[in-house]
C-alpha cells in the first residue's frame, strides 16, 4: 500500500472566516499565513498562538495551527487543535477529516474511521474522507469495506489514482485478481509512469499464470 500523500495549504481552508479587528490580531493572522506559505512552520505556530491569545474563539487560528503542527509531524498537538475547532465549529467536515488524518499517522485506525464517517455525514460527497476511511479499513484488514470506500471516492473523483491503487491492493488481498489487475491498469492509464502499478499488476499476473 503506497504512502498517503496529502497536500494542504492555508488557501484551501473552507471554513467561512469572520474578520479580525486590527487590534485583535489581524496582522498576526496575515503574517502567520505568510510564514506557513513559506514553510516557516515554527514561526507560523508562534503567530497563530498570538492570534489565539487575543481571540480564543477564532476557530480558523486553531485550524491553521493544527495544520502547521501536522506539517511538523506533531500529530498529537494537531489533534488537540482540531478538537478545539470542533468544539467551536462542529459543522466543519474538513476538520473531522484532518483529525482522522493525524490519527492515521498515530495508527489509531478505528478512530480514523469514526472521524471520517463524521466528515462524510456532513459532506456526503467528500471523496478524500472516503479514501482515508478506506485506508484505515485496509490497515484493519477490512478489505471488503475498504473497497466500498475506495469505490465511493472514485465515484466522486473519477481520476482518483490513489483510490484505484489502494482498491487494487484490497482486491489483491481478497484474491480478486481480475479486479485488482483492472484497478492497477486504470492507475497506469492515468499515469503511465507509475512504476508501482506496473510491478503490482505484473506480480498478480505471475500468480495467475502459476495457478494454470
Amino acid at each position: 500500500m503506497r504512502t498517503l500523500l496529502i497536500k494542504i495549504t492555508i488557501i484551501s481552508l473552507t471554513i467561512v472566516s469572520f474578520a479580525l479587528a486590527q487590534d485583535d490580531g489581524d496582522e498576526f493572522w496575515k503574517d502567520g499565513n505568510s510564514k506557513y506559505d513559506l514553510k516557516d512552520y515554527k514561526e507560523a505556530i508562534r503567530l497563530y498562538t498570538k492570534v489565539i491569545e487575543l481571540k480564543p474563539y477564532f476557530a480558523e487560528a486553531y485550524f491553521a495551527r493544527g495544520m502547521t503542527y501536522y506539517e511538523l509531524d506533531s500529530f498529537k498537538l494537531a489533534i488537540q487543535d482540531y478538537n478545539k475547532v470542533i468544539y467551536i465549529r462542529p459543522e466543519i467536515a474538513e476538520c473531522y477529516y484532518l483529525l482522522g488524518l493525524a490519527k492515521y499517522h498515530l495508527k489509531d485506525y478505528s478512530e480514523v474511521i469514526q472521524d471520517c464517517s463524521k466528515a462524510i455525514k456532513i459532506k456526503p460527497e467528500y471523496a478524500e474522507a472516503y479514501f482515508e476511511r478506506g485506508l484505515a479499513n485496509n490497515q484493519l484488514k477490512y478489505y471488503n469495506v475498504a473497497i466500498l470506500d475506495f469505490s465511493k471516492a472514485i465515484e466522486f473523483r473519477p481520476e482518483y489514482i490513489e483510490a484505484y491503487f489502494d482498491r487494487g491492493f484490497a482486491n489483491y488481498k481478497l484474491k480478486e485478481y481480475v479486479a485488482a489487475i483492472q484497478d492497477f491498469t486504470k492507475v497506469i492509464n492515468i499515469d503511465p509512469k507509475d512504476g508501482e502499478a506496473y510491478y503490482s499488476r505484473g506480480h498478480i499476473k505471475e500468480i495467475i499464470n502459476d495457478k494454470k
